[in-house]
Formats: C-alpha cells, sequence, structure tokens
C-alpha cells in the first residue's frame, strides 16, 4: 500500500514511527553526483543531494542500511529546495543490492514526500525519479527510513499519540514572545509557524486557551521545515482557570516531531515551556496537534482542516507590498506580482512598491540607515501610503518582495555578514514604517547564476534560512530562462513574479 501526504500531515504519519537514524553504517549511491550522495544522510537539513540537471526519468538514489532491517516507510525531505521534490517515483528493495522488488510508486512528490509501503526486511532502499520538471532539479536534503509502527515498535519522545486531534477552530494561544503569530502554529499550513525569533532559553511558552474543558492525553509539536527548532527540554503543563497550573510531563527532544503522552487530563489550558538552550537555533512550532485519548490502535489518525483566518474588514484597506532587490529587479516581475494577488484577492486592492537598484551587494542597502537604497526604498515606500491617504484609503504594509542579483555570490565576505545585514534592514525598514515585521512575510527570490557554483549553493542556503526566519519563504529561479549568466529574461520574470505570489497568496492570504 501507498500513501502519499503533503507535510501537512508529516505529524499525524510519524507519531507511531521509529526511524532509524542515519549512522556510519548507512552508505548511500546515486545515478548523478554520486560523490554527493552522503549529503542527504549527514543529518544536517542544510546539505543535500541533488542532480544538478533538471528531473528526468531514470535518476537514482540508493541506500544501503549496512544490515537487514524491517522498513515500510521512506521520507525525502527536500524543504531547504521545496520544488525539488520528485515528479514521479517508484521505491524498490533488496537483500543483496543486486535482485530489486518494487514496493511503491507515486508522483507529485512535495517538499516532503513520505512513502507508505508493506513492511519488508530488506538492506538496500532504491528510489527512481521517473518524472520530468523542466525547471527544476531532484534534491535530498535528507532521507530517513522507518518502520512506522506495524512491527509493533513505538517511537516518539514520550511515547506516541493514538487518538483523534482536538477541534482547533476556536483555540486563543499566547506565547512569551511574539504571540501574535501563535495562529502560524494551527493554520494547517507546513510552511508558516510560529517562532521565538531568539535562540532557545529556559521560561519561553506557548499557551493554548481551549476555550473549553476537554479531554487529551498527548501533544504533537511540529517544526519539520525548522528541522533544529524543536524544544531541547520541556514541561507541559495544564489548569483549569489559567492561574494555577500542573505539570503533567517533562522531556528534551532531538527530533523535528516532538509528540509527548501523559495520563488522561480533563483541563481548559494548556502550557508547554521550553527550557533547553541553544546559542544557534530558535523555538519553533510549524504545526501543533492535541489528541484525545482511547482510539483504537492503529487507527488512522486524520489531519485537521486548515483554519482560516478572520479576513480584516473595511472597503478601504489596501494591501501594499514592497518590491525591491538588485540588478534583476524589473516592471516584468514586479506588475507580474501586482496583477496576480489583485486576480487572487480580489475582496481588496492590492499595490506594489518598486524600487530598482543596480547590482550592489546587501551592504549597500544598509549601514545605520544611512545608505541610499535603504532610504530610496523608504522614502517610496512612505510616499504611496501618503497618495492612499490622500485618496480616503488605509494602506496596510503586508508583504516584502527581495530578488537577489549576483552581486554577493562568489564574494566570502558578503556572505558571511548577509543574513545579519538583511535582517537589520528589513527589521529597520519595518520599524520605520511603524509596523510589527512579525506580521509582514518576506519573499525572496534565490540568487541563480549560471553555471552554479559554490558562492550560488552557500548563498542560496543562507536564503532559505532568512525565508523561514523572518516569517516568510525563499524561492528558487533556477530553471527560469535567462538571456545571460545572471539575468532573466522578460517572460520569465513575468513567470517567476506570478509564481511568487501564487506561493505568498497561498502561504499567507489565503
Amino acid at each position: 500500500m501507498l500513501r502519499h501526504i503533503l507535510a501537512v500531515g508529516f505529524t499525524a504519519l510519524f507519531l507511531t514511527s521509529q526511524v532509524f537514524a542515519q549512522t556510519s553504517d548507512y552508505t548511500a549511491t546515486a545515478s548523478r553526483n554520486s560523490q554527493d550522495a552522503r549529503l542527504a544522510i549527514d543529518g544536517d537539513p542544510n546539505t543535500r543531494w541533488t542532480t544538478s540537471e533538471t528531473q528526468r526519468n531514470g535518476q537514482v538514489f540508493t541506500l544501503d542500511l549496512g544490515d537487514t532491517k524491517d522498513v515500510n516507510q521512506v521520507s525525502l525531505n527536500s524543504a531547504r529546495s521545496p520544488n525539488d521534490g520528485p515528479a514521479e517515483y517508484s521505491v524498490a528493495v533488496s537483500t543483496n543490492g543486486s535482485n530489486f522488488n518494487d514496493v511503491a510508486t507515486g508522483s507529485n512528490g512535495d517538499a516532503l514526500t513520505v512513502i507508505n509501503f508493506p513492511t519488508q526486511s530488506v538492506r538496500y532502499v532504491r528510489i527512481t525519479q521517473n518524472g520530468s520538471k523542466d525547471r527544476f532539479w531532484w534534491s535530498i536534503h535528507e532521507i530517513s527510513v522507518s518502520d512506522n509502527g506495524d512491527s509493533g515498535d513505538t517511537g516518539g519522545n514520550e511515547g506516541t499519540a493514538e487518538g483523534e486531534p482536538l477541534d482547533r477552530s476556536n483555540w486563543v494561544m499566547y506565547a512569551s514572545r511574539n504571540s501574535v503569530s501563535t495562529f502560524n502554529a494551527i493554520d494547517g499550513n507546513p510552511s508558516t509557524r510560529w517562532t521565538t525569533q531568539q535562540d532557545k532559553r529556559p521560561g519561553q511558552f506557548f499557551e493554548i486557551d481551549l476555550q473549553s474543558t476537554e479531554t487529551f492525553s498527548a501533544i504533537a509539536l511540529d517544526s519539520t521545515a525548522s528541522p533544529n527548532d524543536y524544544p531541547s527540554d520541556y514541561d507541559v503543563l495544564v489548569s483549569n482557570d489559567g492561574n494555577n497550573w500542573d505539570t503533567v510531563a517533562s522531556g528534551n527532544s532531538n527530533s523535528a516531531v516532538t509528540t509527548i503522552s501523559f495520563s488522561e487530563q480533563n483541563a481548559r489550558y494548556i502550557r508547554i515551556e521550553q527550557n533547553g538552550s541553544s546559542d544557534r537555533f530558535w523555538w519553533s512550532i510549524h504545526d501543533l496537534n492535541v489528541f484525545a485519548p482511547d482510539s483504537p490502535t492503529g487507527a488512522p489518525v486524520p489531519v485537521p482542516p486548515p483554519v482560516d483566518p478572520v479576513p480584516p474588514t473595511g472597503d478601504n484597506v489596501v494591501d501594499v507590498y514592497m518590491v525591491t532587490g538588485q540588478s534583476n529587479v524589473k516592471d516584468d516581475w514586479s506588475d507580474a506580482i501586482e496583477a496576480r494577488l489583485n486576480d487572487l484577492n480580489r475582496d481588496r486592492e492590492s499595490v506594489v512598491v518598486m524600487n530598482r537598484h543596480p547590482g550592489n551587494p546587501i551592504s549597500r542597502w544598509w549601514n545605520n540607515g544611512a545608505q541610499g537604497n535603504f532610504r530610496s526604498d523608504l522614502d517610496m515606500l512612505e510616499d504611496a501610503f501618503d497618495d492612499l491617504e490622500d485618496d480616503g484609503k488605509e494602506p496596510r504594509l503586508n508583504g516584502f518582495f527581495w530578488l537577489q542579483g549576483e552581486s554577493d555570490a562568489g564574494r566570502q565576505e558578503q556572505m558571511d555578514t548577509y543574513a545579519v545585514v538583511f535582517k537589520s534592514y528589513t527589521a529597520e525598514f519595518f520599524n520605520e514604517m511603524n509596523t510589527d515585521n512579525n506580521m509582514v512575510p518576506i519573499a525572496i527570490a534565490v540568487i541563480d547564476n549560471v553555471p552554479q557554483d559554490a558562492g550560488t549553493e552557500t548563498l542560496r542556503g543562507i536564503q532559505f534560512d532568512l525565508g523561514n526566519e523572518l516569517n516568510g519563504f525563499a524561492f528558487d529561479t533556477r530553471g527560469y530562462n535567462r538571456f545571460d549568466q545572471v539575468h532573466m529574461t522578460g517572460s520569465a520574470l513575468r513567470d517567476l513574479g506570478e509564481d511568487m505570489a501564487d506561493k505568498f497568496y497561498n502561504d499567507h492570504i489565503r
């Protein structure tokens, strides 16, 4: 049996799974770039194996588990290259590396592709990519194989969650930091998240008001798209009045999916406290579920439907988007973004403020607010707000689109400070506009030099991390047509603008 699910179902599927951790006993080979196949099993989601060519029939990745194991699930994680999931795929297994039996096929692989099949006792697992994508490569940042519970093994940090998830539609949530984004933890969208926006430290908490007394016995926290942002040490507390709390579970996590089971509770309030420390990673929740007890063991766990946020009211509200960047920024791109957002979000007018700059490094945008590019962007946006207000409109900064040219790639001194400078620039930008930057998603189009080089790959990884950190996303431009090594054609820029607007609407407006 094969079941392909989107990342939103990842928590439910893995609640009863035993994932075999990658070890030195594992080896990996591939039909292309086999020397990099090890990057798919190194435990680092920022590295990857990739075909370095667009997807086409017959591309193969093979995993040697080092010994015979019972396996019934393969997970392919390409969250850092979200368009690089396999277009079509088949899974075959073997005990000797020569004779393979097909066990699953599927299509439309996503940033997280989870493939189930009947339990097999095997040593080798082979995934073949059989489809085609004109724009995107096939990449695997991390691959894992597991026994998802059919053999009787159970997993999770503190047990398993076998019950049905509670209805989330009426929940009210609070947090020690960034409370304005708590809704992202239950919106059903694995690309959005609530996060502390600071390194893990003791005392951080996330609190849920269920609005009425409920019966539950497990919680699942999914940070798959930010795989290092799990709660390192945690306590779970419950309350009936929001003032007097009882601790029902304590533990620690080192997994992107943290499942916490405890004795049956009847309570209205739940608080998860993060008490670990990290000098590198935040605490994030992309998806959160609370589970009722006493469902039949092995029963499928349904995934709650997305909870639609309440749309803003007022006929005079105008959504304003800042579209800026370096070198490649042109009217084709910004016009396509504006037209597409207006078409998708017909309930409200959209205005795009576009500012094109030459191929300067990011440091030219920001130097304690003194650089001309920063001030130029800000002045244009302020003028647009003034014009809308003069017309009786209520402008609202609703998104920030950034297109990166080629300037910073290959310059190590620029890449070393890129993330710090970009976050400083955008934070001060929103501060000047009196806007909470937690509420303004940032969409980044990732640099794409041709041919690919180490600088391009490094900066792409930096920008994907920024997209996750800044309540937005990074968009991979590989495969879009260009008229030279670093500049896209007009039609490609229009396609890119429409594609980014589609993703922005689906992730942050719809």
